[in-house]
């Protein structure tokens, strides 16, 4: 009996869905795989941006500050020994004026004292501008020199409105205060202003102050003013990656180095921008950059931790890394190195190496369908093929069938294996009726072991004289007399439904009522 079909599979689909299921289980560890993979290529990547960045910023930030520190602080030993005298004009610009031209950052220099006297140099239109008032004489107006970079008067004139006293100024309060503090002016450390508008050139800067001590005990405030705003002209430059920025932050989180921005992208936007904030530095979220302001949310957490701090921040479903380091000035106040990279700039091969990889899988579930489909009828239709045989077999319909091709060995070896069986199978019906065998395999019979009682009618026949005959034919004669007698023999009772029990030499034993029980079977 045949088993039920049920919970099986036909080879086109599981060969479908194996394929299928293959290619999406490598599709899918090649995705994650790659995901990780992104995931630490997006820790390492990106904490060498940043880190490279800052590094490049911090070296900046050491090229703008400390070799006009090293100058201020020797400017200092110039005034004690009389090289340089703060009441002399001419003197002052011949060591001055190199000390401009060689660090353009600093803006401009200045001293003041007690009396309120003050002397100021300060570039001006490709020359320079000498400022001298005389704040203990009210009615004395500010000289002003205008002196070429070597020295030369190009024009002297006096401003009745310049009422300026160095006393008053941030810088003259702070190093005065050092000065007291210390002592003396020699053991005083430089006094470093707050970020500020600068008077003359009304841009951003901030002034480092000392005081010093002329070869007669008098002593003098002496301020370099830095301009910001080429700090920024840098930061604005410094790209880390295609769309990552750099910035510097005072520890108010307020920006004295503009990052690289579409909203501010030139010196004079930037300077703009300063005004329109009633000539205050901006903070984070004031720079137009969305990551920024985001960051601004973070500042007092960030500046708590007073060390390196690193978040990942995400803006508008963009995830960025940012770094904020501090940066001590010597004797001064701290300022913070920012930077912001958006992930997508160091992740942007994962990504396309991700859709490669989404569209190579999906391209192989194609392709794994086609095989499959093409598969699936290599080896379904032959063993289709086969199993029609085998049913027309099962119902001892034994005359030959098509022939069954197919590459596949298995499918020709279980052909061949079918046609044996279908030939023994037609040899095995000459004894027994197939209709008989049919009826057996319709009711079971066949499996069954043992047996019952029955009548039966039997039939035993042999050749007259057959050893007589045998004894005068040869081997090849008598087995062709023997073959034509027994297919005589076998035919006719096969035509009167009887079942050939066994052959003995020439005698032949058939039944009739068994195993089908007939009721006429003596008449057959």
């Amino acid at each position: 009996m045949l088993r039920p079909v049920a919970n099986k599979f036909r080879i086109r689909t599981s060969l479908l869905t194996m394929l299928v299921s293959l290619i999406l289980v490598l599709a899918t560890a090649l995705l994650l795989v790659s995901y990780i993979a992104g995931q630490k290529i997006a820790e390492d990547l990106g904490g060498r941006y940043l880190e490279k960045t800052r590094d490049v910023v911090s070296k900046e930030l050491d090229g703008f500050f400390l070799p006009v520190m090293t100058v201020l602080k020797s400017a200092r030993v110039w005034a004690r020994e009389g090289v340089v005298e703060p009441l002399d004009m001419e003197g002052s610009n011949a060591v001055y004026l190199p000390l401009l031209e060689s660090y353009p950052q600093v803006t401009s220099i200045a001293t003041g004292n007690e009396k309120g006297y003050s002397y100021r140099l300060g570039a001006s239109k490709g020359n320079y501008k000498v400022r001298l008032t005389y704040a203990w004489k009210p009615g004395r107006p500010a000289d002003f020199r205008i002196v070429t970079p070597a020295g030369e008067l190009v024009k002297a004139y006096h401003e009745e409105s310049q009422k300026f006293d160095p006393r008053l100024r941030p810088w003259y309060v702070g190093a005065k205060e050092h000065y007291e503090k210390a002592g003396s002016a020699a053991a005083a450390d430089i006094f470093w202003t707050a970020p500020f508008i600068l008077n003359t050139s009304k841009n951003p800067g901030i002034a480092a102050a000392l005081p010093f001590e002329g070869p007669k005990n008098d002593v003098y405030m002496m301020t370099f003013n830095f301009m910001l705003t080429k700090l920024s002209n840098f930061t604005a430059s410094l790209r880390p990656s295609p769309n990552g920025m750099a910035l510097v932050l005072t520890e108010e989180g307020r920006v004295v180095g503009f990052p690289a921005t579409e909203a501010y992208p030139t010196a004079e936007a930037r300077l703009a921008r300063i005004k329109e904030l009633d000539n205050q530095m901006p903070h984070l979220d004031e720079v137009g950059q969305p990551v920024l302001a985001q960051a601004r949310s973070l500042w007092g957490e960030i500046f708590a931790e007073q060390g390196t701090v690193r978040r990942r921040i995400d803006v508008d479903g963009e995830p960025w890394r940012t770094m904020f380091e501090p940066y001590q000035l010597a004797d001064g106040p701290k300022l913070w190195i920012g930077v912001a990279v958006p992930e997508a700039d160091f992740l942007a091969q994962v990504r396309e190496q991700q859709r490669l990889i989404l569209l190579v899988s999906a391209l192989a579930l194609l392709g794994a369908l086609l095989l499959a489909m093409w598969l699936a009828r290599t080896y379904s239709r032959p063993l289709r093929k086969l199993a029609v045989e085998s049913r027309r077999i099962t119902s001892l319909d034994l005359t030959p069938g098509e022939p069954i091709e197919s590459h596949v060995l298995e499918a020709h070896e279980l052909a061949d294996a079918q046609e044996n069986m279908r030939t023994a199978l037609d040899s095995f019906a000459r004894y027994i009726p197939t209709e008989v065998v049919q009826e057996l395999l319709k009711r079971g019979e066949a499996a069954q072991l043992g047996g019952r009682a029955l009548p039966v009618s039997l039939l035993f026949t042999d050749i007259r004289g057959f050893t007589t005959i045998s004894e005068g034919m040869t081997p090849d004669e008598l087995s062709t007399h023997l073959s034509e007698y027994f297919e005589a023999m076998l035919t006719i009772i096969g035509e009167e439904h009887g079942t050939v029990d066994k052959m003995i030499g020439d005698a032949i034993m058939a039944m009739w009522g068994a195993p089908v029980e007939r009721d006429d079977h003596a008449r057959l």
